[in-house]
């Protein structure tokens, strides 16, 4: 009994991992009938691990990033085909953030694609306090569409343009050069932090999921979006001041205009255009004119009165009157302090040499380690020699950092120890 208990403890193991195989053969299969589609190919245990997440579903998750995605694909379609990318390209959102317009990503990043400040504004998106058109389908669609043009332009290669889009080409030069200056994606891919690797295998497993939803038995949620149209204002609207006049649900004003970073449609000097429910179109543009009046009305200023009481033949008479102004009494200026102007910053390059490390580097530039990492997009704890970093310098002192650029490392220590 306990050598047939045996053969059939074998027999299902040998069942088990020969179904587990096949279920990993599966996947590497579709993936390699997108390859048939221009996709590229790209496969290893990381990507297996995150389709096999996927397919989970957790809380409908996944349900939920396909419905969304059939929401925005038509809306994010012209941009695409505008820039000349690939079908596969309106998947990229789900494996970021899963098309969520108001992601903030931990870098800074917003938006469903996402984008940081510098990109953003690079393709002309505004951004300020009341306004973030990174949290624009539309704006950010044309910008992010733009931006992967731009790199697939310089790679040549989707793998290495999507790595770039999400961790900053600065970033992936370096890795690339870690790697050997290998153009072998794998190799590349084996370079990188354990974050910085997210972004392809996520595409690579939401592209595969979504694309075989029927195959894997995932089916969408049913998600509607409000149908939307145009209108305009002309001076700064609270959501709150639109719904009470019109009706118009402040939540739905939120939902419809991500791009406002508070609850009001803001306004620049020039006219803006934002959305509103289809069916209340009308409506808004009946109140506009009277929004416009109530939004810039100025009350007049409170005027205050005297009570002045005379008794003239035991009679009391009594007299309101507004009380008189006095004169404005002149106002004493203080003098200015005299405050030395701060002196005007440039910035000043340097290559790196064997040897060099952040702490000396930070100490003879003057500057934090964080400044020198920021303003060269510097993820890790890693100098690459032969590299060229730029420091932000008073500009009083700009031969003295160039010379440091000559200085040996001896030099360059007793700098920064008489610091």
């Amino acid at each position: 009994m306990q050598r047939l208990g045996l053969i059939y403890y074998l027999l299902f193991s040998i069942a088990f991992f020969s179904l587990s195989s096949l279920k990993s053969q599966g996947y590497e299969s579709k993936i390699k009938q997108l390859q048939q589609h221009g996709m590229p190919y790209f496969y290893n245990a990381d990507v297996e691990a995150n389709i096999k997440k996927w397919l989970q579903n957790d809380n409908n998750a996944t349900s939920d990033i396909l419905g969304k995605g059939v929401l925005y694909f038509n809306q994010m379609e012209s941009s695409r085909r505008i820039n000349g990318l690939p079908w596969f390209i309106k998947y990229l959102p789900a494996g970021n953030t899963g098309y969520n317009n108001f992601f903030i990503g931990k870098d800074g990043s917003s938006g469903m694609w996402p984008l940081n400040y510098s990109i953003a504004k690079k393709y002309g998106l505004k951004q300020n306090s009341l306004i973030d058109e990174r949290r624009s389908l539309d704006a950010s669609s044309e910008a992010a569409c733009q931006y992967l043009a731009d790199l697939q332009f310089i790679y040549k290669d989707w793998l290495k343009t999507i790595t770039a889009f999400r961790i900053g080409a600065i970033r992936l030069n370096q890795v690339i050069r870690l790697s050997g200056n290998s153009l072998d994606f794998n190799v590349i891919y084996e370079h990188l932090e354990p974050a910085e690797k997210e972004p392809v295998v996520q595409f690579i497993a939401a592209v595969t999921v979504m694309y075989f939803r029927e195959d894997f038995r995932i089916q969408e949620s049913d998600l509607h979006m409000m149908a939307t149209d145009t209108v305009s204002a002309n001076t700064e609207l609270s959501f709150t001041l639109v719904e009470q006049k019109t009706g118009i649900i402040a939540s739905d004003l939120k939902n419809m205009n991500p791009e406002f970073k508070s609850n009001v449609i803001p306004y620049f000097g020039t006219t803006l255009y934002f959305n509103v429910p289809k069916t209340q179109r009308a409506i808004y543009n009946s109140m506009r004119d009277s929004l416009h009046k109530i939004a810039t009305y100025t009350p007049a200023p409170v005027i205050e009165y005297d009570t002045i009481m005379r008794v003239v033949d035991s009679i009391t008479y009594i007299e309101i009157r507004p009380k008189e102004s006095k004169p404005d009494e002149p106002k004493t200026e203080l003098p200015k302090p005299n405050i030395p102007a701060s002196p005007a910053k440039i910035w000043v390059w340097y290559k790196i040499k064997p040897g060099d490390g952040f702490y000396t580097l930070s100490d003879i530039f003057d500057c934090s380690i964080a400044e020198m990492k920021a303003w060269n997009g510097i993820r890790n704890n890693n100098l690459i020699a032969n590299v060229n970093i730029k420091f932000y310098v008073p500009s009083s002192k700009i031969e003295y950092y160039k010379k440091l650029n000559y200085f040996n490392q001896t030099q360059k220590r007793n700098i920064a120890l008489k610091d």
